[in-house]
């Protein structure tokens, strides 16, 4: 047997001592068995039934043979804490690295570090044969909406903001506006931060007003954390937050109700993604007539502005105009172009 084979079946070998129970009437080998095949290991009932014996001899495990199937378990007391992490819990934590270390404060993300390097050495070790060390390479995220790269965040101002939430304590921000040319101190009362695309947002209130807004992490250039405790908004929950479609730069507070024509096209699409729980779709002439009840946001605006040619917005009014004048103003530039 090659060297990798070998390895395969100590991975294998391992992986049946993480499975095996510390109490009860234990498991079977064709349980064992199933279990390793969930794990990504393809051995038959003969090979497990073989490993455990031999790991028997070496660690205290117990075989019940008081009926059939016989069942195996750790012994009772027995030290069973087998160091490492588990093939799915391996590629779950590589998967996820991209997706949660932006959120970490470096304290904590200096404590996962290890557990993220071992999983990578964890696929790295099953070899290339092994199905799913090859799983991260067959699926992938693709964003929705137009890829742009990610703004440079400074790295201090970061971790203060993310000491700052972590803490909740209060702090000085020097920010720069969207369309301004210089920063501006801001004392902020931070609730939480948001991944939003590529750009990252704290959640926070400034000063003693309670409407709570979005600040980009990016044009911060200076934080500086303050001893004293955040004034946490009534009621304030994250996901409720969101849910409402702050999240998406929300330019009303209460909901609307849109009605607009759609293309047959744009219909299936919708059908299939609809825009709220309370969507309606009707056949109308040659197309489709909308109706749904969502949150006034930039986003919904940008959406419906790319949907240009297949969408006209009949109400509310206020909507309709909006889309009207950005597109008769964009019309308009574009001949003062030509």
């Amino acid at each position: 047997m090659g060297s990798q084979g070998r390895g395969d079946t100590l991975l294998c070998q391992w992986e049946i001592l993480k499975c095996l129970p510390r109490h009860g009437n234990g498991m079977s080998a064709i349980q064992l068995q199933q279990s390793l095949h969930d794990r990504g290991f393809e051995v038959s009932k003969r090979q497990v039934l073989r490993d455990l014996e031999l790991l028997s001899g070496i660690f205290p495990l117990l075989c019940n043979d008081k009926g059939q199937p016989y069942g195996w378990r750790w012994g009772d007391g027995a030290a069973c804490d087998i160091p490492g992490i588990t093939t799915a819990e391996a590629l779950s934590l590589v998967l996820a690295e991209e997706a949660i270390q932006p959120f970490l404060p470096p304290a904590l993300s200096r404590v996962m570090q290890p557990q993220i390097d071992l999983a990578k050495k964890k696929l790295q070790a099953l070899g290339p044969g092994h199905p799913l060390s090859r799983w991260q390479d067959k699926i992938a995220s693709v964003p929705p909406t137009m890829p742009l790269l990610p703004p440079t965040i400074d790295p201090e101002v970061l971790s203060n903001i993310q000491e700052a939430v972590l803490q909740e304590k209060q702090v000085e921000v020097n920010y720069q506006r969207l369309t301004a040319v210089k920063t501006e101190p801001i004392l902020l009362h931070p609730l939480g931060l948001i991944l939003r695309g590529n750009i990252m947002y704290l959640i926070a209130t400034a000063y003693d007003y309670d409407d709570v807004r979005l600040y980009a992490l990016h044009r911060m250039k200076q934080v500086m954390l303050r001893e004293e405790a955040i004034n946490l908004p009534t009621d304030f929950v994250l996901s409720d937050y969101l849910e409402a479609g702050n999240g998406h730069f929300r330019s009303e507070m209460t909901d609307i109700r849109m009605e607009a024509q759609v293309s047959k096209e744009l219909g299936y699409l919708l059908m299939e993604t609809p825009l709220s729980l309370d969507q309606a779709i009707e056949p109308h002439a040659e197309e489709y007539r909308l109706f749904a009840t969502v949150p006034h946001t930039w986003q919904l605006e940008w959406w419906i502005l790319s949907q240009a040619e297949r969408m006209v917005v009949i109400a509310p009014k206020q909507l309709s105009d909006r889309i009207k004048r950005i597109l008769t103003d964009s019309l308009s530039q574009i001949k003062n172009q030509i």
